[in-house]
Parts: structure tokens; sequence; C-alpha cells
């Protein structure tokens, strides 16, 4: 039987669609998005297209301006210096609060998350990989327990990760070992805390 198709469920669906295409350099840093034009193409109302594009707002993956129009966020050199300034502050205290705060189920959700992360790595799916890695991390800054850090992690990282692939790969998408087996180190650490 057909199911309606939730309009959260859609404008979610379709967010990460557009997050997918920003990874795989479809639509790159800096590229204007036409409204219209790309609702049209995925076959979607302009409204719903327009939420998800607010929430990759949210996220710093995409800019809007008011006479312009939105574009794909590109980060300058000096504009990433400052994210990484703010996620280097940030993530450790996030990663010392989850030590404090983890319960059995939560490494469970970490290691399932790193077992994506081993099988995208294996596959050399780079975007895989990397959401992955993004949700790795997401799981710690969550159970921080602090939602505030929470909150300001998940306006700091995104793009970042994001700036990251459109500058390292140039859309070529070579996996990155050095940066998985920082992810996967990173989940056995936390295991040894506890």
């Amino acid at each position: 039987m057909l199911v309606p198709v939730k309009r959260s469920s859609l404008r979610t669906h379709l967010t990460s669609q557009l997050f997918d295409a920003i990874l795989h350099g479809e639509l790159r840093p800096g590229d204007r998005i036409v409204e219209g034009k790309l609702a049209r193409e995925l076959g979607v109302a302009q409204s719903t297209l327009r939420e998800a594009l607010q929430q990759l707002e949210h996220e710093g993956l995409v800019t809007k301006s008011d006479r312009r129009g939105s574009f794909v966020t590109k980060l300058t050199v000096k504009e990433m210096d400052a994210l990484y300034v703010v996620r280097l502050e940030l993530e450790p205290l996030a990663a010392a609060l989850a030590c404090e705060r983890m319960k059995p189920e939560h490494f469970g959700q970490l290691e399932h998350t790193l077992e994506e992360m081993r099988e995208a790595g294996g596959l050399q799916a780079f975007v895989k990989l990397l959401k992955a890695d993004l949700s790795f991390h997401k799981l710690i800054w969550k159970f921080s327990g602090n939602p505030y850090l929470e909150k300001a992690l998940n306006a700091v990282c995104p793009p970042l990760f994001a700036s990251y692939v459109a500058e390292k790969t140039g859309g070529a998408w070579p996996l990155d070992k050095a940066a998985c087996n920082i992810s996967v180190g990173l989940g056995a650490d936390l295991r040894r805390e506890k």
C-alpha cells in the first residue's frame, strides 16, 4: 500500500540529496542556486526546495544574499582558519564531556559508524566515508550532553567538511586514508577511556 510522503520527510530527503550533490561536486563552492530551475529539475515544489536550502544554510553549506540569491558556500582560507580555531577549541571539549557521559549503547552506535567508515574506506567510496565520518563526529557532539556545544559544532564543521572535499579532491574523490585512520583511532581512544 502506498503511503503519502510527509512534507518533512521529503525536505529531509532533499536536504540529504543536495548535501550529496555538494560533496560530489555537482554543486560546487560558489555556484549560484537558481531555485525555480533546480526545483523543476528535481521534481519538487519550490517551497520544499527553499526549506531544504534553509536547512543547508543553517549548516553553513549554503549562503543566501538578499539581492543575489543562494550560493553553495565558498570559504576563503581566512574563513576556514577562523572556523578551525573554533573547532579546535570546541571539539576536544565535546569529546571529553562525551567520555564522561557515554553509556554502553553509545559505544555501540560509534562502533556501527566506525564500521561504516571502514567499509567505505575499503570500497574507496570517499563521499560515503566523509558522511560516516561527519556522523561519527555528530554522535560525539550529541553524547557530550551539551546542546549548545552540539549546535555550535553543527554550525562550524559541515562547511569545513564540504570545503575539505572541494579543496582536496577537485572532484576526483581520492580516498584520504589518513582521515579514516584518525577517526577510527579516535573511536578506539574513546573506548579505552571508558
